[in-house]
């Protein structure tokens, strides 16, 4: 059955005595057998065709107890063990208030290098460089901050504490993102799903906004005129930057270049340019590695042991598209950190959540892009 979270010894017996706990447990649960094993209140329970619905409901009975229930298979029956909530670590507010404030000096100051250029008057004269920051700024802080966002509404929604949001300074756009921490165990797969699903869900639709305004307000520009700006300035070059198939795609429905025999090209304005970024986290959180969200959907389906060798597909797959720097990270941390598991390692998730899955590998090629030069 592998290490399972009592083996780990992460929680603590209960107080509360066998009889007492065995009357909460068969309000839900026939009882074929119950006894400790070692200190831990243990029962033996009948299989039923609502196993879910019955320990979700268990659950939120011991929950306000301070009382939590593991389920897992046994050699002939389900075998339900009964723990102490573990304690809550601290939210660190001031730790989070920081790392937001600084990454929020990072995205002002990428704002400011990407509008760092003579060309904004040439192309763009109605909107001056300080509004193309804040654009760019809101825009940044719209995709990465409703990502947060879905973490924390699926948390409160399936009664789970989570952290505050942990915001990311980084170099490249000012931000590698955010991060909120799940304080205690999912109750089942459906609710590590949702919580996994839900931040790129949002993330993602966000992304598709901010780049649908800033492709609509991008100027396009006839290329032989980009070829003469670059020769009145010598030292600026237009580089031409892959984009995911669902930029192309929404390109292609908002700015339909005139008909013409002469090529146009489209200069991506800041807020283009953060929906760009937007798809590319997003792609990169919702690949089936299990320390990402996508690790969290995948897991919910194939289980962790599966989950192993899809998380090192995914770091070939990032090494391919030139995610080299993230590649590294994930493959460190896949020897360092712990997985997360379900209180109830027997019930599968829900047959409407299987085809959210699924779904999740035709939103992965629509958002994949390759970056030979250099990776997130």
């Amino acid at each position: 059955m592998g290490e399972s979270l009592e083996e780990k010894g992460l929680f603590e017996p209960p107080s509360l005595g066998l009889e007492n706990l065995k009357g909460l447990v068969e309000k839900h649960f026939g009882i074929l057998d119950a006894q400790f094993y070692g200190s831990l209140p243990s029962f033996i329970i009948e299989k039923e065709g609502r196993m879910k619905e019955s320990f979700e409901h268990l659950y939120k009975d011991l929950k306000p107890l301070g009382l939590m229930p593991i389920l897992r298979h046994g050699v002939d029956a389900p075998i339900l063990r009964i723990y102490k909530f573990p304690g809550e670590p601290s939210s660190r507010i001031l730790l989070s208030l920081s790392l937001f404030l600084l990454t929020l000096v990072g995205i002002t100051w990428f704002g400011f290098m990407l509008t760092d250029t003579p060309l904004l008057d040439e192309f763009q004269p109605s909107f001056p460089r300080p509004i193309m920051v804040a654009l760019y700024v809101l825009s940044m802080l719209a995709i990465f901050g409703l990502h947060e966002l879905g973490h924390e509404i699926a948390c409160r929604v399936r009664g789970i504490k989570a952290s505050p949001p942990y915001f990311i300074p980084g170099l490249v756009g000012g931000t590698f993102g955010a991060i909120i921490v799940i304080k205690e165990p999912p109750a089942n797969k459906d609710t590590l799903f949702d919580i996994g699903f839900s931040g790129p869900l949002l993330g993602i639709l966000a992304s598709i906004l901010v780049a649908s305004v800033g492709i609509l307000t991008s100027p396009l520009v006839p290329t032989s005129h980009i070829r003469r700006i670059e020769a009145l300035y010598p030292g600026i070059a237009f580089e031409e930057i892959p984009v995911p198939i669902i930029f192309t795609l929404l390109m292609d429905l908002l700015r339909t270049p005139p008909s013409s025999a002469e090529a146009f090209s489209l200069i991506l304005n800041p807020m283009a340019y953060a929906g760009w970024i937007g798809f590319i986290v997003n792609f990169l959180n919702l690949l089936p590695a299990w320390q990402l969200d996508g690790g969290r959907v995948f897991s919910s389906l194939i289980g962790e042991k599966r989950q192993k060798y899809v998380t090192w597909l995914s770091i070939i797959v990032m090494l391919l598209l030139g995610f080299w720097p993230m590649a590294l990270l994930i493959a460190l941390l896949s020897r360092k950190t712990v997985s997360i598991e379900c209180l109830d390692g027997i019930s599968s998730l829900s047959p409407a959540r299987k085809v959210l899955v699924a779904l999740t590998i035709p939103i992965l090629i629509l958002m994949a892009v390759r970056l030979p030069l250099f990776g997130l």
